[in-house]
């Protein structure tokens, strides 16, 4: 297992080379094309809902370790800030969709994206990991 860890600033001018970074490990480890196309948007999901709704527009940082080799990949992301609001599982895509109401809506597409999905806090700090075998 292959591990790089970065901080960055809680700001959204992050979410881009963070994207870029997570495509390029993907990349390196695998020829699994469909991973290559979503799992860089699910990191990039989840970094924007730190900033969004953990921060709020207050300065903070964000603390991301990837860890990639040939079977897959994981990012965990460490962070202060407020304790993220998580959708109930019986949240219905579809409804939200056709009632044109958004939250909620990127944390069920990063569940469809990724294999693992946790959060939790713990002293005092948050925690995300998203988790994605790769299918070569």
């Amino acid at each position: 297992m292959h591990r790089v860890k970065l901080r960055v600033p809680a700001s959204y001018k992050f979410l881009s080379p963070v994207f870029y970074l997570t495509e390029k490990l993907i990349e390196t480890f695998s020829s699994d094309e469909k991973a290559l196309a979503v799992f860089p948007l699910a990191v990039q999901e989840i970094m924007a809902n730190i900033i969004e709704h953990s921060y709020q527009g207050r300065e903070g940082e964000i603390a991301i370790m990837w860890e990639v080799d040939e079977e897959g990949i994981e990012v965990n992301f460490l962070f202060g800030g407020r304790r993220v609001e998580i959708p109930r599982r019986d949240f219905d895509l579809m409804k939200k969709m056709k009632e044109r109401r958004g939250r909620g809506l990127g944390l069920e597409i990063v569940r469809k994206i990724a294999d693992e999905m946790e959060y939790g806090k713990k002293g005092g700090k948050n925690w995300w990991r998203i988790a994605r075998k790769f299918r070569n």
